[in-house]
């Protein structure tokens, strides 16, 4: 594997570590809508979201090669 995957991997586990210590019910308010939610689930939530926008930008840019 090369040093990104490693790098990409490491940051998974320590969002997972990081959400699963924070278990907390948090609640959500955007725009009209509010719901309870898990902050563990919040930050997996946002991680994923994070991840597909950075891998759609990633995809979109030309190849350097």
């Amino acid at each position: 594997m090369k040093f990104r995957r490693y790098l990409a991997l490491s940051i998974v586990v320590l969002l997972a570590v990081f959400a699963l210590q924070n278990f907390n019910v948090l609640t959500v308010r955007f725009f009209a809508w509010s719901f309870q939610i898990p902050q563990a689930l919040l930050i997996a939530f946002s991680g994923l979201l994070g991840l597909l926008v950075g891998w759609l930008f990633g995809a979109t840019r030309p190849s350097s090669k």
